[in-house]
């Protein structure tokens, strides 16, 4: 059989078994391992691919997407196969909770014993965060490459439905905030350091300096899917607004 036409549950369930056996080569103490943390439409697709561009860095995406059996140990197994003397991955916290059936401020505080670094990636304007994810639901269109062309055109969007989406990435950001306070990290705000092309070096250099690598020059192959004018994106922006009316999340209108 062609392993491209298996099920992708099943697809998922030979990637995670072969991976195991690569444990036997794992040496912790020669690598430096980071996990980037946080939300959806944060911008941790391009900043995996920023520093994922170090020759000597690995930077595997959302391995935690779906149940794995042994967590820490494919975590691991991973590290181990990608014979990177840097290996990092990102997770998303709704992943531990709702994919993994894990207490988010457990596996953090275990992979910290561990030695590993915390990268917390988060996003100021959370109108912004939770219509990209729903723009890119809607067109399935989640990232674009410098060479491709993004899909300008403007959609429907279920208000209540973004007010649930709205509610929720609120209710994991605080959460995030507690579950860090605690733990050693390096914080990388969306608006402030990926979102304008000029600042991707600085960010680079002082991710770099907290990984204890040394800094390369930061390039990435992705562009941004979304207009800077929330009116450009949305049909029905009017009812939008009239739903956000009155609420916390009224202030993302105009920033």
């Amino acid at each position: 059989m062609n392993p491209s036409s298996l099920p992708p549950a099943v697809k998922h369930r030979v990637k995670e078994v072969l991976a195991y056996p690569h444990l036997l080569t794992y040496r912790p103490d020669q690598v430096n391992r980071f996990v980037i943390f946080g939300q959806g439409r944060s911008g941790s697709q391009l900043l995996c691919d920023l520093i994922g561009s170090h020759p000597q860095v690995h930077c595997d995406l959302e391995i935690l997407s779906q149940k794995v059996a042994f967590p820490i140990a494919y975590i691991n197994s991973l590290c181990a196969r990608s014979g990177a003397p840097t290996y990092g991955f990102k997770v998303k916290i709704y992943q531990l909770v709702e994919d993994q059936h894990l207490d988010p401020q457990q596996f953090l505080q275990t992979l910290h014993q561990r030695n590993w670094k915390i990268i917390y990636l988060t996003r100021t304007n959370v109108l912004r965060q939770s219509l990209s994810s729903l723009v890119g639901a809607i067109k399935n269109q989640w990232h674009i490459r410098s060479s491709s062309a993004a899909d300008r055109s403007k959609v429907h969007i279920d208000c209540d439905r973004l007010l649930a989406e709205l509610n929720s990435r609120q209710r994991y950001s605080q959460q995030e905030e507690t579950i860090l306070s605690t733990l050693p990290h390096i914080k990388v705000v969306y608006e402030e350091d990926l979102l304008i092309q000029e600042h991707h070096q600085p960010t680079l250099d002082r991710i770099f300096a907290y990984l204890g690598v040394e800094s390369v020059p930061a390039k990435s192959k992705l562009k941004r899917t979304s207009s800077d004018r929330i009116a450009d994106i949305i049909q029905n922006y009017d009812e939008l607004v009239n739903t956000l009316q009155g609420t916390p999340f009224a202030e993302f209108l105009v920033s």
